[in-house]
C-alpha cells in the first residue's frame, strides 16, 4: 500500500478483497457444512459410517487418514457449491475486450458470479439439493469445467484455499466423531 504506483482504485480493490475474505472465512463455510449435514440425516449416517473408520479412538487425525475420506471431502465441496463463503471473482480488464458479445473496456470491474452458476441446473442437477455424491466416482466427470470454483482459479486463486479445506474436514471430523 506504499508504492507511489499503487492507484486509489488499486488500493480500494485490494482493501475490498482482504475485507471480504477477512469478513467471508473458514468460520461461515463451516456453519454451511455443519447446517446441511444437519439437514440430511441419510449424509450424515453415510459420512459418520467413514469418518468412524479413520478416526483412532484418541481423537489424533494422521495424514493417512485424511487422504481416505473421499464422501467427507464431497460433503465439504457440495456445501461450498450450495453456500459459497465468498460469491464470486471480482477482476479488473486490462484491456478492452468482449465478454459473452458484451463490449467491456479496460479498467473495467468484472464480477463473476459464481454462486449463481453454482445453482443453474444447466450445470448441475437438481442444484437446490445437498448430493455430496454428485462429486464421487462417474457423476464428477458431468461436472462442467469451471462451473465450481469457489477458491478462484490460476495465478490469482486463494492462497488459503489448502488450509482451508484442511481445516474444514478436520472440524468436521471431530464433530461428527464426537471429539470436542
Amino acid at each position: 500500500m506504499n508504492k507511489d504506483d499503487l492507484s486509489f482504485k488499486e488500493a480500494k480493490l485490494f482493501a475490498e478483497e482482504l475485507f471480504i475474505a477477512g469478513v467471508e472465512s473458514t468460520g461461515n463455510a463451516l456453519s454451511f457444512l455443519v447446517y446441511h449435514l444437519a439437514r440430511n440425516p441419510r449424509v450424515q449416517q453415510t459420512l459418520y459410517k467413514e469418518i468412524m473408520c479413520h478416526m483412532p479412538d484418541d481423537g489424533q487425525v494422521s495424514a493417512s487418514a485424511l487422504s481416505n475420506l473421499p464422501y467427507l471431502k464431497a460433503c465439504v465441496k457440495e456445501s461450498l457449491r450450495l453456500s459459497p463463503p465468498v460469491t464470486g471473482t471480482v477482476r479488473i480488464t486490462t484491456t478492452d475486450m468482449r465478454l459473452s458479445g458484451h463490449a467491456v473496456p479496460q479498467g473495467f470491474v468484472v464480477n463473476t458470479g459464481s454462486d449463481v452458476i453454482c445453482h443453474l441446473e444447466e450445470y448441475f442437477h437438481r442444484p437446490m439439493e445437498y448430493i455430496p455424491e454428485r462429486w464421487l466416482g462417474e457423476a464428477r466427470s458431468r461436472i462442467v469445467p469451471f462451473s465450481f470454483i469457489p477458491f478462484g482459479h490460476g495465478a490469482r486463486m486463494c492462497i488459503g484455499r489448502r488450509f482451508a479445506e484442511q481445516e474444514l474436514i478436520m472440524a468436521a471430523m471431530t464433530v461428527c466423531a464426537g471429539h470436542l
